[in-house]
């Protein structure tokens, strides 16, 4: 990986790590019941919630879902980096993809291995944070997944799952 690309991966896990008290704070409220529910939803409703990571600026939303994977309402996590934290306007410190030739299969894997390593530390963030708010008492199934990714990860059990597995639990 070149010079530029694990500078920006330290910056951004650098700026990350400086929002997770809003982020542990969000997950408090989502600890005390506020899971974004449609006013006529009951909480005995919900089966599992699942927090979906939207790639273009790493927004997170939390989504309700009842046994027959409707969803019942939404949450968004961090309000304040309303189209997510890589996309405020404090944050500086993305790749510069110019000096990448994306015809060329040695640079897209390396975009493809930088995108790797700030997916897994943004997973590894979200389950730390959870973890200070008080996580393990959450009764509930919850989960974290890419927009449109087949896995997910377990919150409470550290694990990753498949879609399949998730719903049939």
């Amino acid at each position: 990986m070149r010079e530029t690309a694990r500078i920006s991966l330290l910056e951004t896990k650098n700026y990350i790590t400086h929002i997770s008290d809003d982020l542990t704070q969000s997950f408090k409220e989502v600890i005390g019941g506020d899971w974004g529910l449609d006013q006529l939803t009951d909480m005995n409703n919900v089966f599992l919630i699942d927090i979906e990571i939207f790639a273009d600026g790493y927004g997170l939303v939390l989504y309700p879902s009842d046994k027959e994977a409707t969803q019942l309402g939404y949450k968004k996590l961090l309000e304040k980096y309303s189209d997510g934290p890589l996309r405020d306007d404090n944050y500086r410190y993305g790749l510069d993809f110019s000096s990448y030739d994306l015809e060329n299969e040695k640079d897209s894997k390396e975009i493809d291995d930088y995108y790797k390593s700030l997916s897994g530390f943004y997973f590894e963030w979200i389950a730390n944070c959870w973890d200070n708010a008080g996580g393990s008492s959450f009764l509930k199934p919850i989960y974290v997944m890419m927009h449109d990714g087949a896995e997910s990860f377990n919150l409470q059990n550290k694990n990753w799952v498949t879609d399949q597995t998730k719903w049939s639990q």
